[in-house]
């Protein structure tokens, strides 16, 4: 089982700082794309509150490995915060489900090979639950293949939504 009381013990590298922050410029330019085709209000709450979260998560671990200082307040409320961007997004699906522009917005997902995009990277976040529960983020090895996969899944993210947004330009 993990120990995530453990994180703020992490010996965080420079390397392992900058790549956490990979996914999460992967994740801002996915959301861009995706408000680009669906500009719902609460979508962008969410995803904002989503992003927000990723960021302030790689800042403390950069602060972390650059400077040595802990700063938990960046990394304490990452899941709430996650969770409830998470939430604001789905809420908006629920809410504007018969407009026009959710409508282009799926069909722009359906398109190949974005699904099976898609797919990939909703199976790398099912990896990254098991490891989260599994290894003890306190240290390198667990953080570097975290961050590795976490990389790898919002890559795939970003690659089908590109490729969705490509079908309907």
């Amino acid at each position: 089982m993990s120990d995530h009381s453990n994180i703020s013990k992490l010996d965080a590298t420079p390397g392992m700082a900058l790549l956490d922050c990979v996914p999460v410029l992967f994740f801002w330019a996915m959301i861009s794309l995706i408000g680009s085709l669906w500009s719902f209000p609460l979508y962008w709450v969410g995803a904002v509150l989503m992003g927000l979260a990723g960021t302030a998560k790689a800042l403390w671990k950069v602060v972390k490995a650059f400077s040595g200082k802990d700063i938990p307040v960046l990394s304490k409320y990452f899941g709430p915060v996650m969770g409830t961007g998470f939430l604001l997004v789905l809420l908006a699906v629920l809410l504007d489900h018969r407009s026009g522009a959710i409508h282009l917005l799926w069909e722009a997902l359906k398109s190949p090979p974005a699904p099976l995009f898609f797919l990939l990277g909703a199976l790398g976040l099912v990896v990254m639950t098991v490891l989260r529960m599994r290894l003890d983020f306190s240290t390198r090895r667990a953080n570097y293949i975290a961050e590795v996969t976490n990389s790898i899944a919002q890559g795939l993210f970003l690659a089908g939504m590109i490729c969705a947004k490509t079908a309907v330009s």
